[in-house]
């Protein structure tokens, strides 16, 4: 169901929105048996920079009223908690460099909000807040957060974003630095804590590479110290909402990816052993079987709305050796055509009767058409080798015109992710 939506622009204003305005960053709590409190925010774009609004459900998200707006302009990501007293806090990090942050609560279900305090990070004793996660309450009644912050200019950085956390022992008013978290090259942001039953806390957190996995680390002593990172199964690439569901697993939501692979849910048991996942989507029509005969079966005429890709983990960066094999057949071509894409090599494009790399063409090898072969390509930092079925075919440098910087990452990223469809 939809919660909120921007008119067209033909239609004016509506409940106070811009046409065309971006709406995300959105949190949601459950107050009651059917009652539910959400928050979100504006902006012209990806990001927000404007208001925060808040509405409520009473019936569990099918109907909502009309929202009421908590703060005006400048607002980044809000978060929404609900308090062992059964108040409500919204808190949120705010656009300036640093990004300092304001805290919210409510007393009445979230109706009536009251600003409590706020701070600066750099006063704090710390860098910066930024993406604030929801707040957690420790035993001594204290309150914490975990936002974070990078040591330089956007792609310009040589070391990843490092968390930091932050605390205040009078329900928000003030706020000082706690202890910091980070590993070096890899980027950690936009992270959850999420306390489990035998009192142990779980963090996740969003890899800032934009392409490696999500990671996920425990306390035994309320965030004082942290174990080693451990990769979840699949990448996460947006802001992290983890929570622990009433049989004792956790439920982490992210973004995985971008486009309609994006949206992922994960749950598991705390402490599950985590195997790589291939994260991906299997879009047909509805006569297509997408498992057939031992195979996935990419039935794909064209047609709006067919749609196929499954992503593997990518290498940490160019210097990685990298190994992928894929059995193929393709009886036809009358859609998009069938693609291995390979992190810093390019895409291989495969029909009936040859494979072809998209960038140059002439680079293709003619193969027998009907039946499956096997494609294996062995990469390390000079070139690529291309076998077909156990015969080496091709050799290709490895592209260099494809590595740019990101924003909050010194990895070198390829603009070719490991992944396969159509």
């Amino acid at each position: 169901m939809t919660v909120a939506r921007t008119p067209d622009l033909d239609f004016g204003w509506w409940e106070g929105y811009r046409p065309g305005w971006w709406l995300g960053f959105p949190d949601v709590v459950q107050t009651g048996p059917t009652t539910l409190v959400a928050t979100h925010n504006d902006g012209p774009g990806h990001g927000g920079g404007g208001r925060i609004w808040v509405r409520h459900s009473a019936d569990l998200g099918q109907t909502w009223t009309k929202a009421i707006v908590v703060r005006y302009g400048g607002c980044n990501c809000p978060r929404l908690t609900q308090l062992r007293d059964g108040s409500l806090v919204l808190n949120a990090d705010l656009y300036a460099n640093p990004y300092c942050n304001v805290f919210y609560r409510s007393t009445d279900g979230g109706h009536r909000w009251t600003e409590i305090g706020g701070f600066n990070p750099i006063e704090a004793g710390g860098h910066d807040c930024c993406v604030p996660s929801r707040i957690t309450e420790l035993k001594d009644g204290s309150w914490l957060v975990v936002g974070s912050w990078a040591s330089g200019k956007a792609f310009e950085l040589t070391q990843g974003e490092v968390l930091e956390f932050y605390r205040s022992t009078d329900q928000g008013r003030t706020w000082t630095l706690y202890n910091s978290l980070g590993e070096n090259p890899r980027g950690l942001s936009e992270a959850s804590i999420i306390p489990l039953r035998d009192g142990r806390w779980m963090l996740v957190a969003r890899e800032g590479y934009g392409r490696l996995p999500g990671v996920r680390c425990f306390s035994g002593d309320e965030g004082k110290t942290w174990s080693r990172f451990e990769e979840l199964p699949f990448g996460v690439h947006g802001r992290t909402c983890g929570g622990l569901l009433s049989d004792g697993r956790v439920l982490m939501t992210a973004r995985a990816y971008y486009g309609p692979v994006g949206l992922w849910a994960w749950i598991d048991e705390p402490d599950a052993k985590l195997p790589p996942y291939a994260v991906g989507v299997h879009y047909n029509d509805r006569h297509n079987k997408g498992l057939k005969d031992g195979a996935l079966c990419i039935d794909s005429d064209g047609a709006c709305g067919q749609f196929t890709k499954y992503i593997f983990r990518c290498p940490n960066g160019p210097d990685t050796r990298l190994e992928v094999t894929a059995e193929v057949k393709v009886t036809a071509n009358h859609g998009r055509a069938a693609t291995l894409s390979i992190p810093y090599v390019g895409k291989l494009r495969i029909f009936p009767d040859q494979a072809q790399f998209a960038h140059d063409p002439k680079l293709r090898i003619d193969i027998e058409p009907g039946r499956f072969h096997a494609y294996r390509i062995v990469g390390d930092e000079r070139e690529a080798v291309i076998y077909v079925d156990g015969v080496r075919k091709l050799v290709t440098p490895r592209r260099q015109d494809d590595v740019a910087p990101l924003a909050w990452s010194p990895i070198k990223a390829s603009a070719y992710p490991l992944e396969f469809g159509n």
